[in-house]
């Protein structure tokens, strides 16, 4: 579980920010303990007191978590070409992820985790406390909206 809530935390923070917010869901948990427990869903309940904690330390533009500096790991990690397609697979990158922070937060939530820390439908299941058939549907909603925004690429050969 910390690991996962690392992962996330790090798409949006720094590392010293990161580790506070991350410690400090486990310190809020555990003085909650009992509350979580008789919550409906601890699994959910931890869910919102780590973003209690993460989105107030991230920074914020028109009102959006900002998703920018995650560019620039995403595009580390997926490219190896020359640095003029870098330049233009940046530009694009940013004005995705500045499209996926207008998300709504559970969908923001489940395209962060499957996308940008890579993590499995059943992981952000347990991580976020909601069913599996709830991910499925948001990271859906979130993909139909995108693609509004940034049809699929149809050019080049088609056979």
């Amino acid at each position: 579980m910390e690991a996962g809530y690392r992962f996330y935390a790090q798409v949006f923070l720094g590392d010293q920010a990161r580790d506070a917010a991350v410690q400090d869901t486990f310190a809020t948990l555990w003085l909650r303990w009992e509350t979580a427990l008789r919550s409906p869903d601890t699994g959910a309940f931890a869910w919102s007191i780590l973003r209690t904690h993460v989105m107030p330390r991230t920074t914020h533009r028109d009102g959006r978590p900002e998703l920018e500096a995650a560019v620039f790991d995403a595009v580390a990690l997926h490219t190896q070409s020359a640095p003029e397609a870098d330049a233009a697979r940046m530009t694009r990158i940013v004005a995705l992820f500045k499209a996926i922070s207008k998300l709504p937060a559970t969908q923001l939530d489940v395209m962060v985790l499957l996308h940008l820390c890579c993590h499995t439908a059943e992981k952000a299941s347990s991580l976020l406390g909601v069913p599996l058939t709830t991910v499925r549907a948001d990271e859906r909603r979130a993909v139909r909206y995108l693609e509004i925004i940034f049809p699929p690429d149809t050019e080049g050969p088609t056979s």
